[in-house]
């Protein structure tokens, strides 16, 4: 067994229960993100307006050291339009680790686990939001994502449409899916709600 799962339990689950519901909100509250920030409300209700899909997750990747935990990631999926007919569309997000747990392997091993995931879920693609420029473009690249390298949109709680730029991709179950929507030309729709 190696050095991560001796120290850390990784637990996969359908759904969080109310108790796991209340931990997981607090963690993502109160732990910073990469850039060592946590949001302000006024930040809480525009990231909530843009970041509004919760109903698509489908799975939860929880890392507890001691009973405490230090890590998550939401796996989602949904159906989504392309080109005339129906794909699905599967997603990281809500991706977190606590700052004193960092560079310890813990988001590599729910990346794992996320990839590994969407696989059984049978998604054709995925997609993830990041800040592409950054470290983090890097990280993503080794469990396949690439840059989409054009805008992709969005619906957001309101209803109001969004564009973005900063999204990446990766082939789950489909290559001639992956390879015609990264040579496509125009916007790629995820749907509603940004992850």
């Amino acid at each position: 067994m190696d050095k991560l799962h001796v120290k850390y339990s990784v637990d996969i689950l359908d759904e969080l229960t109310p108790t796991l519901r209340t931990i997981v909100s607090n963690f993502r509250t109160s732990v910073p993100d990469i850039n060592g920030k946590i949001r302000t409300p006024k930040e809480e209700i525009i990231h909530q307006e843009k970041f509004c899909s919760d109903s698509d997750i489908k799975l939860w990747i929880l890392v507890f050291e001691k009973n405490m935990l230090i890590g998550t990631t939401a796996v989602y999926a949904r159906s989504i339009k392309y080109n005339g007919r129906n794909i699905l569309l599967g997603g990281i997000g809500k991706v977190r680790v606590k700052k004193e747990n960092r560079g310890e392997g813990i988001a590599s091993a729910m990346m794992e686990a996320a990839m590994d995931q969407m696989k059984k879920l049978k998604c054709d693609i995925a997609f993830l939001d990041t800040n592409i420029d950054s470290f983090l473009g890097k990280f993503y690249k080794k469990y396949g994502f690439v840059p989409l390298n054009r805008p992709y949109t969005f619906l957001g709680k309101s209803r109001k449409r969004y564009s973005d730029t900063d999204g990446m991709i990766a082939q789950i179950t489909s290559k001639a899916l992956f390879t015609e929507i990264l040579t496509d030309s125009k916007p790629f729709d995820i749907g509603f709600g940004n992850w």
